[in-house]
């Protein structure tokens, strides 16, 4: 914004003997309205903290400062978002963990119960126990729920979220969970009875020895797909926070340039200001002096 421009002494010195026109005092006087006019305006960059507090002060450099400051939010809000997204798989991490710690403990099971020394009834407790098992990796699955949204760990869970303050394709991101429940883990308690085809069914139980030993393959299958699960999500969660850092480094970039191009520089106005204020005592001064030539012209004439 360039000021002062309108400020300056008049090349037209008017004639103190012709008091209808006053030409100095009316210079003096314009002068005066052009330094005051000035100073509010620069009071007003002080009050409002911009260095074009109005449109007409600079139009293109308004427009550009209100454009990053819309950026900035957005990409705030991005953040925002972004944490939502870390809480949710830090969520689904700590269900999976448990599956993967009850999957642990079946397979303790299984691995004893490949063993001939143990009698029906032994086996008949250990069955109970893996039931009890499978039950609980259905509830941990049914029960993982991030803010009323589904349960993040049976049938496939997707979430989508904006990470980005547009609505490029770059700015946004899809969440998927696989199903955890026990029967998809391939870890339901039931008979290994033999299809017609022959395909033995994908359950777990400690039967006999036989029994056994495919129930340790059925169980290290499933927490293969947990760890498979907890990387993805740990490849998520690396994404989110180098995102979260190039929205932090690029807000400070986007923020320190809209404070160049539309923030006032405080010391600057108020120096501004004190000049300005010099400037208007002396177009005061130069005012009263401008109305003092014709007045004594005029007490001159009417003394005669």
């Amino acid at each position: 914004m360039a000021f002062g421009s309108n400020i300056g002494f008049s090349n037209a010195l008017g004639d103190p003997f012709r008091p209808a026109s006053n030409i100095q005092a009316m210079n003096a006087m314009n002068n005066l309205s052009a330094i005051n006019r000035e100073i509010a305006v620069r009071q007003l960059m002080i009050a409002t903290g911009r260095a074009q507090p109005r449109m007409e002060d600079g139009p293109s450099f308004f427009s550009l400062q209100n454009k990053m400051r819309n950026q900035v939010r957005g990409k705030q809000m991005a953040l925002d978002n972004i944490a939502d997204a870390k809480d949710m798989l830090a969520l689904g991490e700590q269900g999976l963990l448990q599956i993967d710690d009850l999957l642990g403990t079946m397979r303790d099971l299984v691995v004893r119960g490949a063993n001939d020394t143990l009698t029906a009834e032994q086996r008949d407790d250990m069955n109970r126990e893996l039931r009890s098992l499978a039950m609980a990796i259905d509830l941990v699955a049914d029960t993982t729920e991030f803010n009323e949204s589904g349960a993040m760990l049976n049938d496939s869970f997707t979430a989508t979220f904006q990470i980005g303050p547009n609505e490029t394709e770059e700015d946004m991101i899809m969440i998927t969970l696989g199903d955890f429940n026990a029967a998809p883990l391939g870890v339901e308690l039931g008979e290994n009875e033999p299809d017609d085809q022959g395909n033995i069914p994908p359950f777990v139980n400690v039967l006999d020895n036989p029994s056994s030993k495919r129930s340790i393959a059925r169980i290290d299958n499933a927490i293969n797909q947990v760890k498979d699960q907890l990387n993805e999500i740990g490849g998520f969660q690396r994404k989110l926070t180098m995102l979260q850092n190039i929205l932090l480094a690029s807000m400070a970039v986007e923020e320190s340039q809209a404070s160049r191009f539309g923030d006032a520089d405080m010391a600057k106005e108020q120096t501004e200001i004190a000049r300005l204020q010099l400037m208007q005592q002396l177009a005061t001064q130069q005012l009263a002096a401008a109305n003092i030539a014709p007045a004594q012209v005029l007490g001159g004439l009417f003394a005669r």
